[in-house]
């Protein structure tokens, strides 16, 4: 009556009852299915993230350039 080795032993079976393992499940998936998940789950957010990431960098770069003329005045 052991639940470790109980669990232990049916994860160790094929027919184990316990649900996949997600990363053997990923792993089971085509490249396409795959493709199409992400896309699916993160896809708008996608969006959202290049956009931030364009203007966060765009300010960083006015930023330093900004740093770098104020030197060059001194």
């Amino acid at each position: 009556m052991d639940v470790k080795a109980r669990l232990m032993a049916d994860l160790a079976s094929e027919n184990t009852r316990l649900a996949m393992h997600p990363n053997a499940h990923y792993k089971a998936w085509g490249d396409q299915q795959l493709v199409d998940e992400l896309e699916r789950c993160v896809g708008r957010d996608l969006q959202f993230i290049r956009i931030i990431g364009t203007l966060v960098g765009a300010l960083l770069r006015l930023g330093f350039d900004g740093l770098h003329w104020l030197a060059g005045r001194s």
